[in-house]
């Protein structure tokens, strides 16, 4: 939804939790993951991921 110019949604105002950490890698493919590491690399980092973290996933599954 989106409201004055800003995105919300049902977790607007809730506290933070992580049961939806990772869930990128159901939603978005290698190649999306790739796009966004290149594109977006400060950004990605900062929030704990990046291309070790990816590469860890992908040996494990």
């Amino acid at each position: 939804m989106q409201l004055g110019g800003s995105y919300v949604s049902q977790h607007w105002g809730q506290p933070v939790a992580d049961a939806r950490i990772g869930t990128w890698k159901e939603v978005l493919t290698p190649e999306q993951a790739d796009a966004i590491l290149e594109e977006c690399p400060d950004i990605v980092q900062m929030f704990g991921y990046g291309k070790d973290e990816q590469e860890t996933e992908d040996t494990t599954q």
